[in-house]
């Protein structure tokens, strides 16, 4: 799925309200390579980091208000 937030996450513990507005596929992922950071819509390009590639988005009719958290964290949606 796809959150929105309104702050970058940057330390351990960090949460804040989001909502989620789409859900995805993920068709694949690979480390992030330097000539992806126009694709990325990103700033600035650090090695170690991963590139994932979506598909099939699928846009929600309402945002769902949710809990915004660092990395990778499970999420359950009553849909």
């Amino acid at each position: 799925m796809i959150v929105e937030n309104t702050h970058f996450l940057n330390n351990d513990g960090d949460e804040e309200m989001c909502k989620v507005v789409a859900l995805i596929d993920i068709e694949s992922v690979h480390p992030w390579l330097a000539q992806e950071i126009d694709a990325a819509c990103a700033t600035d390009w650090a090695d170690e980091y991963f590139a994932w590639v979506i598909s099939n988005v699928r846009p929600l009719k309402q945002p769902i208000e949710a809990i915004a958290k660092r990395k990778l964290y499970r999420l359950e949606l009553n849909l």
